[in-house]
């Protein structure tokens, strides 16, 4: 049994995670002669950069996962609501029965 409350929670959740990240602001670089050190702010920009990157895909990951859970919990919804349709016809109980 599927609880699809807690699927469509997690999709809105994931999204609501996703938005944060995307809302996150990015580093701004030119922060030697803060840093005091043209090396030192060489590495902390080469660190942001990656993490830049990474954090794309994060958010890429994050959409896709939330827009599939939904997805699933339309899914499991619509299935059960074709099984149960199908169950009443057999009990007899949906249009076209004998009577």
């Amino acid at each position: 049994m599927a609880d699809l409350g807690r699927i469509r929670q997690v999709s809105g959740r994931l999204g609501q995670v996703e938005r944060e990240f995307s809302d996150a602001t990015e580093f701004t670089g030119g922060n030697g002669a803060f840093l005091g050190s043209a090396d030192l702010a060489a590495a902390l920009e080469s660190c942001v950069g990656g993490w830049s990157q990474r954090r794309t895909a994060l958010i890429s990951q994050l959409a896709n996962v939330a827009r599939l859970s939904a997805l699933a919990a339309s899914s499991y919804e619509e299935t059960d609501a074709q099984l149960a349709a199908v169950l009443d016809k057999a009990m007899g109980n949906g249009t076209g029965a004998q009577g």
